[in-house]
């Protein structure tokens, strides 16, 4: 699939953190990605047809600068002048970004909204416990939350001090970050945030101040246990490149010798796309399964057929066959996972989270004897 530089940015920034440096090919692959998904005007957006967003522009900065860019390259020069040229500029980095940011000493932890791993105490009868989010949304935030709890930073080095003053207009110890917490550039707000949402992070905000250490403690054991299962049961994978890069940087964040760190890292390859044209880059998500699936619809609808079609419809139909779960994940109930007996994936299976629709359309496409 497709996706922004986003993803790939973030994963250069894990590995520098993670003092996993990139080898000079991958470097070179990954500068030649940024090359080609850029705007005329030299920043990046979410999707190929997107224009510029402060929040994957600010992070391809950043990446870019880490792989060795020059401030004076033309790359990293177009990004930068389009950053400042943006009303309010890196400071109105949307959530994420400034989480990002923060993660690396490139934005103050005080310009972020309370992320209290606490929630995922919560009674989990209440309408906002975490077991009732979206699975992608649920996930990104466990690691979110367990990395605000513990304030985790990532040492850059030297350059740290030179990328806060080249990413914003002032001095980065003059910048009043808490007046920001609720600031989103105008290139990235889709929607206002609500007065109700103003109003729930206020709230987080005020409990972020009177925490009980015994139980943040307690929080972040809770948070850090469920990103070790997702870590496992997904084979390193994760649900998405999304989480699991965060997920490597709460182990690392615990214990850079830890010893699920080094499979957690290597996992991350299995979201690796690479080719001569577009270089080297991260996607969000394979589509193996789905995209079979209907090819092998598109096969069977052909009004004559083929010794080719009828052999890639053999090879497809093993691939479905293969694809399907076999076996059940454990502690199901308790890390809020519906069951995977059965079920397809969207991709190969491989992360084992099935999709209903995907395993509506994989057995559609299977024959049944």
């Amino acid at each position: 699939m497709v996706w922004c530089p986003m993803i790939t940015a973030q994963y250069v920034i894990v590995q520098r953190v993670v003092g996993r440096p990139l080898d000079a090919g991958t470097r070179a692959a990954v500068i030649r990605y940024f090359e080609r998904t850029r705007t005329a005007e030299g920043a990046w957006g979410l999707h190929p047809e997107s224009p510029g967003f402060v929040f994957v522009t600010a992070l391809g900065y950043v990446a870019l600068r880490l792989l060795g860019v020059t401030p004076e390259a033309r790359l990293a020069a177009a990004a930068r002048h389009w950053l400042r040229a943006q009303a309010g500029g890196v400071p109105a980095i949307p959530t994420w970004g400034k989480f990002w940011l923060a993660l690396i000493g490139l934005y103050d932890y005080r310009g972020l909204n309370a992320c209290p791993p606490e929630l995922f105490l919560a009674p989990a009868w209440l309408p906002v416990h975490p077991r009732r989010y979206y699975c992608h949304t649920r996930s990104i935030y466990l690691a979110m939350a367990y990395l605000y709890g513990r304030r985790a930073r990532g040492e850059l080095g030297p350059i740290t001090e030179a990328l806060r003053h080249e990413l914003y207009s002032e001095p980065f110890e003059r910048i009043d970050f808490a007046a920001h917490r609720d600031s989103v550039a105008p290139t990235d707000r889709c929607v206002r945030p609500s007065a109700l949402l103003r109003v729930a992070f206020a709230a987080l905000n005020a409990h972020e101040r009177i925490h009980s250490r015994r139980r943040r403690r307690r929080a972040l054991d809770h948070c850090f246990a469920r990103i070790l299962f997702e870590q496992q049961a997904s084979r390193y994978q994760g649900l998405s490149p999304v989480n699991a890069l965060l997920n490597c940087l709460a182990i690392w964040a615990t214990d850079p010798a830890h010893p699920e760190l080094d499979p957690s890292l290597a996992g991350l390859e299995a979201w690796k796309w690479q080719d001569e044209d577009a270089g080297c880059r991260y996607a969000g998500a394979r589509s193996q399964t789905w995209d079979t699936a209907f090819a092998v619809h598109a096969l069977r609808a052909l009004p004559e057929g083929s010794d080719a079609a009828a052999a890639a419809l053999r090879r497809a139909h093993g691939f479905l066959r293969g694809g399907q779960l076999t076996s059940e994940l454990s502690r199901v109930d308790e890390e809020y996972r519906d069951r995977a007996l059965g079920g397809w994936c969207f991709s190969d299976g491989r992360h084992r989270w099935p999709v209903s629709d995907c395993t509506a359309e994989a057995l559609s496409a299977v024959p049944l004897r």
